[in-house]
């Protein structure tokens, strides 16, 4: 049981390592849109690009992961994140940074599905607690991925140092994380095949339908606060640079405790109820404060939305392998999927929206995402099968 919690520790620590490269995209935004003087379409492309990487890489993820050995998987694919991150630092020119950001996507949407499945097949008993605490551990790296960038920049390094010095970190994380996973059996390791349940009969399921609605919408609503969020307080509202960057992690910081405290409701709360009253209410509320243009009360309503809907992925995984628990890797795979097809389109959408009519309208879709994910939920509360 020791060994077996320090090795959910090292996964904890993966996944914060992880969260700082999401929202470190986010203040460095004004800089490259300045750098190559792209229009704000154009700077979407950067996330996008990052989002197509890890659309394609998951249809591979959905046939191999319930096949191949979890834990030596991460350890490849974490290599491969740190190298890319590296790799990013020196780019050259601007197409040389897109297909690096590809290439980032590709790793970094793999690792957080194999974690996902793994953790899942880990503790299949308190599948919803340990998912949660496992996306409280991402947002910990999202919520100091701003700050920490910021930092970087007030101290005069410039943005390619900034991937340089995430990269850097990766290398005694990824040491860690080998050093202890050394020579432990990877349980889960063909766990699908063994009880004989290789069909793709659960696609047909219409729970699956749902789940992957929701996850498309709530992807899209957190991929355009975190991409667009500190560009729209400078440009838009007039918030200094560093105001802009620290909103961004109060919305992680929301998120942060929202996943900490779900994991301890989700033991006596129906999962599908979290996410319907956090997504109808963390919508309005947006919705709210990006009316009021006003910076204070659209930092607020960030927070409060991150709070009320920061669990809604690990909430999703776990209904979605509470229902399947035989296809955990497929079924993450179809939903991180769904993820990354919202991740390639929200952030150019915004940006187009903003170029063609009004920033403020574009920014809006972050706040309507939400509603339309809770009037979701609606079907999946006529199941009776409550799954946790």
């Amino acid at each position: 049981m020791h060994a077996k919690r320090v090795l959910t520790g090292c996964l904890f620590l993966l996944m914060i390592a992880y969260g700082l490269s999401i929202t470190m995209i986010g203040p460095l935004m004004p800089i490259l849109i300045r750098r190559y003087s792209l229009r704000l379409s154009g700077g979407g492309l950067v996330f996008s690009f990052h989002s197509i990487g890890g659309l394609l890489i998951i249809f591979v993820a959905g046939v191999l992961i319930d096949r191949l050995p979890k834990l030596k998987l991460i350890g490849l694919l974490f290599l491969l994140y740190s190298v890319w991150l590296l790799a990013i630092g020196t780019a050259p020119v601007y197409s040389v940074l897109l297909l690096l950001f590809f290439a980032l996507g590709a790793a970094t949407r793999m690792l957080d599905i194999t974690l996902n499945a793994y953790i899942a097949d880990l503790y299949p008993e308190r599948r919803a607690f340990y998912l949660n605490l496992l996306h409280a551990f991402f947002g910990i790296g999202a919520f100091l991925g701003p700050i920490l960038t910021q930092s970087l920049l007030d101290a005069g390094l410039g943005w390619h140092h900034v991937f340089l010095a995430f990269g850097g970190l990766c290398v005694p994380i990824l040491a860690t994380y080998v050093t202890v996973a050394r020579g432990r059996e990877d349980s889960s390791k063909h766990a699908s095949l063994e009880k004989g349940n290789h069909t793709l009969s659960w696609l047909r399921n219409p729970r699956i339908l749902v789940l992957s609605l929701i996850m498309i919408l709530y992807a899209g609503h957190q991929t355009s606060v975190t991409v667009w969020l500190p560009t729209y307080l400078q440009r838009h509202i007039g918030t200094d640079a560093r105001t802009a960057s620290y909103a961004l992690s109060v919305f992680w910081l929301g998120i942060i405790i929202g996943r900490s405290v779900t994991s301890v409701l989700a033991a006596r709360l129906d999962p599908r109820h979290l996410l319907f009253g956090g997504c109808l209410i963390g919508g309005i509320l947006l919705v709210m404060g990006i009316m009021s243009e006003l910076s204070i009360a659209l930092i607020f309503a960030v927070g409060i939305a991150g709070l009320l809907t920061g669990a809604t992925i690990p909430l999703i995984i776990a209904l979605g392998c509470g229902w399947f628990p035989s296809h955990s890797g497929s079924v993450t795979s179809l939903l991180y999927l769904n993820s990354n097809l919202a991740k390639m389109i929200f952030p150019w959408l915004v940006g187009a929206i903003a170029d063609a009519y009004d920033f403020k309208l574009g920014m809006l879709v972050a706040g309507i995402t939400l509603v339309l994910a809770s009037l979701l939920t609606l079907p999946l509360l006529r199941i009776n099968q409550r799954c946790t």
